[in-house]
């Protein structure tokens, strides 16, 4: 099965700011358990989150930056 990652962006303060969003199925399921890394381009400094019940997560306050996102879970491609 796959799984689609939703992202929004969210301003917080003037040098940080934080991501939240929704993964979802193919038939736009929520999907629970999903382990997101995020990593920072430029530091390397990574942060993780995993989705609730209903497909959510939030990261808040990352440093501004480019960030490269993988999520995984079994079962998943």
């Amino acid at each position: 099965m796959r799984f689609l990652l939703g992202v929004i962006a969210v301003s917080a303060f003037a040098q940080t700011s934080g991501l939240q969003g929704l993964v979802t199925d193919p038939s736009g399921a929520a999907v629970p358990g999903v382990e997101l890394r995020l990593v920072n381009a430029a530091t390397g400094v990574s942060s993780t989150a995993t989705t609730n019940d209903s497909g959510f997560y939030s990261v808040p306050l990352l440093p501004q930056g480019t960030y490269r996102i993988t999520a995984a879970k079994a079962g998943f491609s």
